[in-house]
């Protein structure tokens, strides 16, 4: 069974791979909505790599003492 974690992240990424999707599928797109989801995406993908990033050293900090 998945870890608890590994399952909110991939709902996450499943639910914005549909989302840009349907946006990509049934918008008219301009440079202002492009850079906006791209925006929007990439911020997606940093706070997962963060929160990563900082639950790592926690533990290890955790751990130490």
């Amino acid at each position: 069974m998945m870890n608890s974690d590994v399952q909110i992240k991939l709902i996450l990424a499943v639910s914005l791979c549909f989302m840009y999707a349907v946006v990509f599928l049934t918008q008219k797109l301009d440079l202002a909505s492009v850079s906006a989801l791209m925006t929007g995406f990439t911020n997606a993908l940093v706070g997962i790599f963060t929160y990563n990033y900082t639950k790592r050293r926690y533990e290890q900090v955790r751990k130490r003492g």
